[in-house]
Formats: C-alpha cells, sequence, structure tokens
C-alpha cells in the first residue's frame, strides 16, 4: 500500500471503532424496544456503511462478517425475522468480531482469512438465518419472503425447495384465521440485452449464479451442475457479428468455471472471488431494459454486494498503521476560537497604540484610563479563549457510559440476574484526557454493584423487592467539578460485617474497630486486598480494584466517596476537575506572614472578625469559633506550614469561614489582598504526598502563591454541621 491509501485506510478504521461503540448501545436498546424502526434503521446503516468502506480497501474478512450480518439486520428490519435474545447475541458476538479483526489491521495484519472463532461464527449466523428460524416467527412477512425464495429458486433452476414450500404452508396454516389485506401492484419485468438482442433467459441465470457465489458458502454439485446446464446455450447465442467483445468476455469467466465445475477443485473463497469478478466483466456489456411495471418494490432477500476484487496488500506484520487520536469537535466551536483569535489581534493593537502615546507623550493619567479598558477588554478576551479551547477538548462523557449497557446485559445473564441501566446526564461534558482516567473505575464499580450489590431474584423477592434491580449513573458538573454517582438498590454495604472482616484480615484491632464510625467503616473497602466476597466469582471478589480506583482518581486531583444504606442500596460518588490540562482557579489571595496562599472561591462562605467570647475551646476539640449558632473548628496556618507571624490572635485577626460538602471550618489569614485569577500548576512529586495543597500558581508580581486543597484540609478538621 502507498502511503496515502494508509492513510486512508487508518481514517476508516478509526471510524469504524468509533461506529461500533455506538452500535453496541444500540443494539442493547433494540432488545429492550424491539418496535423501534429508529434504532434498526441506525444499525442497519452502519453496518451497511462498514461493509461497502471495508470492500473498497479489499478487506475480505471485514466485509464477510458485516455482510452476514447487515442480511440478518435486514430480516430483522422488513419484518421477517424479531429481535430476540438470541439474535441480539449473535449480532453483539459480529461486533466483538469485527472489533478485533479492526484491531488486526490497525498492527499491520492484512490477512483474508478468518480465524477459526470468526469462521464458526460465520457458521452459526447461517443457523440463524436458516428457513427453520424464519418459520419459527409466523409471520405473514416470513410467508411472504419464503415465496419470493420458492420464486428465486424457480427461476433459477434450483428444485430443492420442498423444505422452503413446508416452512411457508406452515407459516401460512398457523396465520389462516387472520385477515391480511392484499397488496396491489405488478412488479417490474427486467430484460437484459447485448448488442440489441434479448437474452434475458440466460443473463438471468448468470446474475443468480453470481449472487450464489457471492454468499459465502460452497454451493452443491448439483447445483452447480444445474447451473451449467441453463447458461452453457448461451454461447450459441452471442456468436457472429458484433458479440466480439462479449464472446471474449463470457469465455474468459465460462472456461475458469466450467474447469472448476468438472475438475477436482472446490469452490473455495478465492475460487469465488474469481469467477464473480469474471462474471463482472461480461455483465459490464449488457443493457438492462425495464419493459414494465412500477418502480420494482425491494424483496425482504439477502442483498449481495460484490466489490471489485483488489490485490491484497502486502505489508510486513510489524507494519503497525499510524492510528493518531483524533477528536471530533463541533464546527461552532472552532469557529468561536477562531472569532477570539482574531479580536485578540485587535486587542495587541490597542496596546501598541498606547505604546507609542507613551513614548511620545506625558498624559499619564489619561493613557493609566485607557490602558486600563484596554486591559479589562484584553482580560475578557483571555478568559474567553480559555473557556474556547478549554470547550474544544472536551466531550460527551457518554463515550464511556455507552459500554456499560452491554457490560451489564452480559454480565448479569452470566450471573442468572435482572439487572436494568438507568443514565442521567451521559450529554456531561469532561476533558477528553479523563475518559481514559474514568473507563477503569466505571467498569469496577458496576462489576461490584452487579456482584456484591444487587442481589438474586429470589433474594430480592424476601425483602419485598422487584426481581429486577436496577443500576443508576447520573453524570453532572458543578464548581467546576464532574461528578458521576453510581447507584444501586441492592443490599448495600454492612459496616458491622465490614469491621468483623477487617479484624478477621488483620487490617485493624479489635480496639480501634470500637471507635470507628459506620462511615469510617465504609472507606475501609479502599483498602488494598480488601474483599467481603464469600467467594471468587468472575466477575468480582479477589480484593482488587477499590484500592486501584481510589488511587486512579486521587492521582488526578480527584475524589471517591460511598455512602450505603444497608438492604436498600449503596452509591458511589466519583469527582474530577472537568479540565486536566489548564486548571483555572478563580480564588481570594491572602498572606500568611511573608507567603502568598490562593483560597478557591467555590469554598468561600464569609469573611469575619471575631469577637474575643466568640473564641472557645473546647475539650477533644481544639480551638473553635462561635458564629452565629454554630461552633466551627479554628485552622491556623502559620502553626500547620511553620510560618512566622504577628497575627496569632483571632479576635484580631481576620477569619476565612470555608465549606466542603458537610463540614466547614475557619482559617486563620493575615491580609486579604483580593480575588484573583490563576493558573493551576503541579509541584512536582516530592508534594504529591500533601493533602493541603493542590499546587502552585504563578502571581501577578512573579511569586508564587500555594493553592490550598479544602478538601485535604476538611478531612484534617472534620466537624459535622
Amino acid at each position: 500500500m502507498t502511503k496515502e491509501e494508509l492513510e486512508l485506510l487508518a481514517d476508516f478504521l478509526t471510524e469504524a471503532n468509533e461506529e461500533l461503540e455506538f452500535l453496541e448501545t444500540n443494539l442493547v436498546e433494540l432488545e429492550r424496544d424491539p418496535t423501534s424502526k429508529d434504532i434498526i434503521n441506525k444499525i442497519f446503516r452502519s453496518i451497511h456503511s462498514i461493509k461497502g468502506s471495508s470492500g473498497f480497501f479489499g478487506l475480505e474478512s471485514l466485509t464477510q462478517v458485516a455482510h452476514k450480518m447487515e442480511t440478518l439486520l435486514d430480516y430483522i428490519r422488513k419484518g421477517v425475522l424479531e429481535i430476540n435474545q438470541e439474535r441480539t447475541n449473535a449480532l453483539l458476538k459480529g461486533l466483538d468480531i469485527l472489533k478485533a479483526i479492526a484491531t488486526r489491521l490497525s498492527d499491520g495484519t492484512y490477512k483474508k482469512e478468518l480465524q477459526s472463532d470468526e469462521s464458526a461464527f460465520l457458521v452459526e449466523l447461517d443457523g440463524v438465518l436458516s428457513i427453520s428460524q424464519i418459520s419459527k416467527d409466523q409471520s405473514l412477512e416470513g410467508a411472504i419472503f419464503l415465496l419470493n425464495m420458492i420464486e428465486e429458486s424457480v427461476n433459477s433452476c434450483e428444485y430443492a425447495i420442498e423444505d422452503k414450500v413446508e416452512a411457508t404452508i406452515a407459516i401460512l396454516e398457523g396465520l389462516k384465521d387472520e385477515e391480511h389485506e392484499e397488496e396491489e401492484g405488478v412488479a417490474s419485468e427486467k430484460q437484459y440485452v447485448i448488442n440489441g438482442k434479448d437474452l434475458t433467459e440466460f443473463i438471468s441465470r448468470i446474475y443468480a449464479l453470481k449472487d450464489l457465489l457471492s454468499e459465502g458458502t460452497e454451493p452443491s454439485d448439483e447445483t452447480i451442475n444445474v447451473f451449467t446446464k441453463e447458461i452453457s446455450p448461451i454461447k450459441a447465442e452471442i456468436e457472429g457479428e458484433g458479440f466480439s467483445d462479449a464472446n471474449a468476455k463470457f469465455d474468459e469467466f465460462w472456461e475458469f468455471y466450467t474447469m472448476i465445475a468438472d475438475g477436482p477443485m472446490e469452490f473455495d473463497n478465492d475460487i469465488r472471488g474469481i469467477v464473480v469478478g469474471n462474471i463482472d466483466g461480461f455483465l459490464e456489456l449488457v443493457e438492462e431494459v425495464k419493459v414494465s411495471g412500477p418502480e420494482e418494490t425491494p424483496q425482504a432477500t439477502e442483498e449481495v454486494v460484490v466489490e471489485e476484487k483488489k490485490e491484497e496488500p502486502q505489508v510486513a506484520s510489524d507494519n503497525k498503521l499510524d492510528m493518531k487520536k483524533t477528536m471530533r469537535v463541533e464546527e461552532d466551536k472552532i469557529d468561536n476560537f477562531i472569532k477570539f483569535v482574531g479580536d485578540l489581534i485587535v486587542a495587541s493593537e490597542v496596546f501598541n497604540y498606547i505604546q507609542k502615546k507613551l513614548e511620545i507623550t506625558n498624559l499619564l493619567p489619561q493613557i493609566a484610563k485607557e490602558f486600563k479598558n484596554a486591559n479589562l477588554t484584553f482580560n475578557e478576551l483571555s478568559n474567553s479563549l480559555q473557556t474556547s479551547l478549554m470547550d474544544i477538548r472536551k466531550v460527551p462523557v457518554s463515550q464511556i457510559l455507552k459500554k456499560v449497557p452491554r457490560m451489564v446485559r452480559d454480565l448479569s445473564g452470566g450471573l442468572n440476574k435482572k439487572i436494568r441501566v438507568e443514565m442521567y446526564g451521559e450529554e456531561s461534558e469532561i476533558d477528553k484526557s479523563l475518559i481514559e482516567v474514568l473507563e477503569a473505575p466505571i467498569v469496577h464499580m458496576i462489576r461490584n454493584s452487579l456482584d456484591h450489590g444487587i442481589e438474586s431474584a429470589e433474594g430480592r423477592r424476601e425483602k419485598d423487592k422487584p426481581e429486577e434491580g436496577t443500576i443508576t449513573l447520573r453524570c453532572y458538573v458543578s464548581n467546576e467539578f464532574f461528578n458521576i454517582e453510581i447507584s444501586d438498590d441492592g443490599k448495600g454495604l454492612d459496616p458491622a460485617i465490614i469491621k468483623k472482616v477487617a479484624i478477621d484480615k488483620g487490617v485493624i484491632t479489635p480496639q480501634s474497630a470500637e471507635y470507628l464510625t459506620d462511615q469510617e467503616a465504609i472507606n475501609l473497602i479502599f483498602m488494598p486486598g480488601f474483599s467481603t466476597a464469600e467467594t471468587v466469582t468472575d466477575v468480582s471478589g479477589r480484593g482488587v480494584g477499590m484500592d486501584v480506583v481510589l488511587s486512579a482518581i486521587t492521582k488526578n486531583n480527584g475524589s471517591v466517596n460511598v455512602s450505603s444504606v444497608v438492604n436498600e442500596g449503596s452509591t458511589v460518588k466519583i469527582q474530577l476537575p472537568v479540565s486536566m490540562t489548564m486548571i483555572v482557579v478563580d480564588g481570594l489571595l491572602i498572606t500568611v506572614g511573608q507567603e502568598n496562599f490562593i483560597i478557591p472561591l467555590n469554598y468561600i462562605q464569609e469573611s469575619i472578625q471575631p469577637k474575643k467570647k466568640d473564641v472557645l475551646t473546647v475539650s477533644g476539640k481544639g480551638e473553635m469559633i462561635r458564629i452565629r449558632e454554630n461552633c466551627l473548628p479554628l485552622l491556623r496556618l502559620h502553626e500547620l506550614f511553620s510560618l512566622k507571624t504577628e497575627a496569632t490572635n483571632p479576635s484580631e485577626a481576620l477569619l476565612i469561614v470555608v465549606k466542603h460538602e458537610q463540614t466547614e471550618f475557619c482559617i486563620l489569614v493575615d491580609e486579604l489582598l483580593g480575588q484573583q485569577q490563576v493558573v493551576l500548576k503541579e509541584l512536582g512529586t516530592q508534594f504529591k504526598n500533601i493533602s493541603s495543597i493542590k499546587g502552585g500558581a504563578i502571581l501577578g508580581d512573579g511569586k508564587v502563591g500555594l493553592v490550598l486543597d479544602i478538601e485535604g484540609l476538611a478531612d484534617m478538621y472534620r466537624v459535622k454541621v
């Protein structure tokens, strides 16, 4: 393949993989709503597109599987077959095989042959498409379809039609008491002509032979003999003046075909491909004429599309395609970004103008005013640019959630449980870099809910619960954080059982267990190797996962919280910054001693200077500040960071009241310098384990300020309101 062809192939595989991901969700949805024409049409169009594009690249293995799946979908689309679990399983298995083939192609493996399990799948799919399967549905559409097959068999002289007749009679017997409106209309008739001569009788047989060879299964000797007998007389009809091209093309096809038909060789995939290619060469000379009737209505028969045969590309197995990471971006987002860049150029010209005035005049007050206005405009523009660029990097979280219904469907079947999935807020957007961070934790949470959380149908009946359990995913964005809550209505987490297991495993001592609150006991599930599962299953139970989940999320400045009620269910809440590429913090700049700190504005409740009587010391809790009806703990930053300061008396200094979830406390500061927007920077691996600091920021004067981690501080000074 040339470099350009490889690039086109890489683009096709990228788009095909995205298409297959959405197809998986649509198939599970179709099983729930089998009457939805919209869903089945979406699925059919996608598979048809993949089949056509793969044929263009000569990717025979991909085309074969997609073609069989398209046939089954066409039967479902036209009402010949109904969607059920068996057929959904077959289509989902087909999707998995298409993904596997696409992966091999991405790795540079372009072999035509299917692997053994993939070939077995095509045989399995033939069973799903068999006449006995069609007759089982007992539908009028199925009867009409079989009658069409009988007509085709007669036209192509395929005499083995008894099974089709019997299946049709069985369907019509089942429908004999129902009244059906007779469909009107006369089918169009086609006439096949070469050089003005009507050769319809013979060429219709050649088309039938082409269709048979394109099906992907080897024809029987009896069928081949019938075609040979019916097609051979055309040779005498295309002799003479004006038929030299047709004669030559027919000989090219017929000599090879009869050699295989009369010899020891079989009509395998490669041989059938060559014959079909030769037939196409001959049929190019055929003129097709419609002689009567309205436009032909497509029958519910298998559509056969034979793509131009291409030479198999010879590429070394280690020649992997350059599969670059891509993003789909809405055009409006790009347009906005370009607009802001244009405005930025205008703003830069304003600064140039002011610079020139500074060089040639002494009108400082006037210039200062102009500079202030220009700076305000520039700040607004930089904020818009930042927001626009972050929007470009955002993608819907549905990119990972679309896999959940398929996973729940497959695993719940294996666990013999009835479970449905409800998802809300899939349109919520998050930075693309966080998609990979979230995928594994979500999968683990879902598997835990399936295996440990939701009871069996019998167990749910005993608790007066519906037999079908529910897993709910809720996604939303608040305060520049993305939140996802994974809930189930199962048995919940029992703190008493968790404590007992923790003691048995040596995680905690019996003495320390007595002082643990229920929430603290639940949080023990994040300990490495901890599991309350009584048995290890294929799904979970080895104690590997929850600690990895916590590590993956906290490493990316996120948090994980678990809440649970026994016999009512559990909820896991994961929170991550919306963007990891550039985190901008709106904060309050404060000083403590000689150091600068930034407190994120979204945590700040108020600033106060308490009276002396409101400063208290409570036994077991330390210093407290009474604010109206509440007593809040006092955090002295100068003590936490060992800083020298003169502002040590709370009644003579300023206090900033902050709140995270249900935890509220006061921070003692020297001075408030004002609100400021800063870009959060990582401080390095040596500061990773400092829970009180989220990162650093470069301030306007070039100095560095530390951004406080209010969540980490809240864990240190936890007092419930």
